[in-house]
């Protein structure tokens, strides 16, 4: 049971949609009247897929709305035609989501 007023759920998008494993998490969860519920979800771009969507929809079926939805842009890790950046580009490119992601947690958990 879950008894927390704030419940936030993070994940990174696979194959374009909510893993398995997340939504398998979300059906067990048994809320108990969270007043603030957020996603945030990582992947290579939001325009590709629908995890906020589908995560919605799983939230909705367990009777618990879903308050905000976040997308953190990263590196894509199951994209074999996307072209990788060269060797020291990763650490830039995940520098600014990371410190975006951190800025979101702490708002939550204020």
């Amino acid at each position: 049971m879950v008894t927390a007023q704030r419940v936030g759920i993070i994940f990174p998008m696979h194959i374009m949609n909510v893993p398995r494993i997340v939504r398998q998490f979300i059906a067990e969860l048994r809320f108990l009247n969270p007043e603030y519920v957020f996603v945030i979800v990582t992947g290579a771009n939001p325009k590709f897929g629908n995890a906020l969507s589908e995560v919605e929809k799983c939230l909705r079926h367990a009777k618990v709305k879903l308050n905000a939805g976040y997308f953190i842009q990263m590196m894509a890790s199951h994209f074999p035609y996307l072209k990788t950046p060269k060797a020291k580009q990763p650490t830039n490119n995940i520098k600014k989501p990371v410190k975006r992601y951190c800025r979101l947690l702490k708002t939550f958990a204020s």
